[in-house]
């Protein structure tokens, strides 16, 4: 997370601070679910919008002692969004941008806050609200939406507030309904940490596979935390190598074996031109490691 004053994010809130309404769309923050010590994710979403949009910007006020420790770009952005955040003053006060000179989006999951809580943070539902004051830094709208061209700002917006809820099981406890046993407590239940690693010993900010996101990352997105997809020979980055190997394989001069889980980067059971284009287009940045895995 960027802790300095941002020149994109003080150019976008002040360019989309000011400008003309059109009709209301919601922007709706989400109600997570975190252990004390744990991680999660917090999406951002835009509804009920009738034109497209080229960017937003919002600040928001987190529970104490969570805190904001990135931000990615959600399912309804593509790759080619820039998209920054900024805290300031307030630990638990985060500023976040996103925006595309080319690109434009409409309704979805547009930002995802990675939430970490602090092992002491209190127990229960709290409140995610939108900032009501100006902050520190240039930072003019509490929260805006821009136009598909990016030169008029969106104002008329309807904010609805979310939740974080921290929870944890006493030992010796039943989880309460709904919930997955979790004996260690650390905010993964224990049949996802069995099937994934065969063990409890790794934690929701382990690394397993390397691929750059979290345990806990891995699994409030849905994706496998022992599949670095992409790593066709297993050295934890994704190279022109690996895009070598997934042509060999479609040639038949290398034998698939193992390799089909980390080579076939679109989960369909076979491996093609298309799975070695996904590795180059990661390896050229014109693709995310995220956007392959699973």
């Amino acid at each position: 997370m960027r802790h300095e004053t941002s020149f994109l994010i003080t150019l976008m809130c002040v360019v989309m601070a000011c400008g003309a309404s059109q009709a209301a769309p919601t922007l709706q923050v989400g109600s997570p679910t975190l252990a004390p010590g744990g991680t999660g994710v917090l999406p951002l979403s835009v509804s009920g919008g009738a034109e497209p949009f080229a960017g937003i910007n919002a600040r928001l006020v987190l529970p104490p002692k969570i805190h904001c420790t990135e931000v990615l770009l959600g399912p309804a952005l593509s790759g080619g969004f820039i998209k920054d955040s900024l805290v300031a003053g307030d630990p638990e006060t985060v500023t976040v941008v996103a925006y595309s000179g080319s690109l434009t989006f409409t309704n979805g999951e547009v930002l995802h806050l990675q939430l970490r809580a602090d092992a002491d943070a209190a127990v229960g539902a709290q409140d995610v609200v939108f900032a009501s004051a100006k902050a520190e830094v240039t930072v003019n709208a509490k929260w805006a939406l821009s136009n598909a061209t990016g030169e008029t700002s969106i104002k008329d917006i309807l904010p609805q507030n979310g939740k974080i809820t921290v929870t944890v099981n006493i030992e010796g406890e039943p989880p309460a309904e709904g919930e997955l046993p979790d004996s260690d407590t650390d905010g993964l239940p224990d049949d996802w940490e069995l099937e994934h690693f065969g063990t409890l010993d790794q934690g929701p900010n382990d690394d397993f596979d390397g691929d750059g996101l979290s345990n806990g990352q891995e699994r409030d997105r849905g994706f496998n935390p022992a599949l670095f997809v992409g790593d066709v020979d297993g050295n934890k980055t994704i190279t022109g190598a690996d895009a070598t190997r997934v042509l060999q394989i479609i040639v038949g001069l290398r034998e698939t074996g193992t390799l089909l889980d980390w080579a076939d980067t679109n989960h369909d059971g076979t491996i093609t031109p298309a799975d070695a284009t996904r590795v180059l287009q990661i390896v050229t940045e014109m693709r995310s490691i995220e956007s392959i895995q699973r």
